[in-house]
């Protein structure tokens, strides 16, 4: 019977089985990820075959917590967020827009709900000193107990770790998605919680982060204030979706562009005139995060017949294009 190793996170665990999977003691096991934010619940087989369950409690205790084997380990890991960086950042904006941006910004919003064009807001943003609109030393000294808050009611102890090196390493690459500098220091303490060896720490050059994807912007003036070395004010950051990096006022007025034209009917039009203006990488953009919505979207494919066919890529392009007929159609064709 294949032993069951229970993640009941964010996508935290989802960035911790990527790093456990490979480990000797979870070579034989079934690793679960459960979304905690959704209080999806493991089937009963899988509460029969657990041995351990790993879950923040910042969801709530797992209404299944009582159901497991009594001999099942319980660990509880805190909900790693780092705020004082992005004051003004949200996740999982409500906006029409959170299908290309899965992080807003509070001011962006506000400035775009005018009557502004999105290159002068995202001007106009990016030129702020955010150390003479706010006390960026008592953000940060919240951030610091909130950490301690999160060593007292987790099992393992993070607080430290995050002070020691927030100001020299990338320990964030948004709010809520900590480099691997952070998830394999959490690794390794449920390594020894469970009884097995650490992780050896990687060769950080070209190392794929596990839950790296999904970046935001830190603003200038806080790289500044901070005195942060490890990011320069004209570093690029990859917008979701992949294939595109933009430093940080050209993350602004994309994200400013599209608050003002947020359907994907809009962004078609957008990748259409990137495509024009060579910008092929804004297109494939566009187009890969409408995939992931929807794989067979008639006007994502067809933008991608129109990248094949201009690089010379004919069968590639006359395929794409007879994916975007209707299925009867593409049979007559046939």
């Amino acid at each position: 019977m294949q032993p069951v190793v229970i993640f009941y996170t964010n996508c935290q665990g989802q960035g911790l089985i990527k790093l456990l999977a490979g480990q000797p003691g979870f070579l034989d096991h079934e690793l679960v990820f459960l979304t905690a934010w959704q209080h999806v619940r493991p089937s009963a087989d899988q509460i029969a075959r657990c041995r351990a369950l790993i879950y923040q409690n910042s969801f709530g205790t797992p209404d299944f917590l009582d159901e497991l084997p009594a001999a099942a380990t319980r660990i509880v890991i805190p909900l790693i967020t780092c705020a004082f960086l992005w004051p003004f950042t949200f996740d999982r904006p409500n906006e029409p827009v959170g299908w290309r941006f899965p992080y807003g910004d509070r001011q962006l919003v506000a400035k775009m709900n005018g009557d502004v064009a999105p290159e002068t807001a995202a001007t106009e943003y990016f030129s702020q000193d955010f150390g003479r609109q706010m006390n960026l030393n008592r953000l940060l000294d919240l951030e610091f107990q909130k950490w301690e808050k999160y060593d007292e009611n987790s099992d393992v102890r993070l607080g430290a770790f995050l002070k020691n090196n927030i100001f020299s390493h990338r320990l964030f690459f948004t709010p809520d998605h900590p480099s691997d500098l952070v998830m394999i220091e959490l690794a390794n303490q449920l390594l020894d919680k469970l009884g097995q060896p650490p992780m050896a720490l990687p060769d950080w050059a070209g190392h794929q982060h596990s839950l790296a994807g999904t970046e935001v912007p830190v603003h200038p003036s806080i790289i500044r204030h901070f005195a942060l070395a490890y990011l320069a004010e004209n570093h690029h950051y990859p917008l979701w979706g992949g294939t595109k990096a933009l430093d940080a006022l050209g993350f602004y007025v994309s994200y400013c562009r599209a608050l003002r034209a947020p359907s994907i009917d809009d962004a078609l039009r957008e990748a259409v005139t990137a495509i024009y203006n060579h910008d092929e990488a804004t297109a494939l953009n566009i187009c890969t995060l409408i995939g992931l919505r929807n794989p067979v979207h008639s006007g994502a494919m067809g933008v991608l017949a129109l990248i094949s066919a201009l690089n010379g890529e004919r069968d590639m392009a006359c395929q794409l294009f007879i994916n975007t007929l209707p299925a009867a159609a593409g049979a007559s064709q046939a």
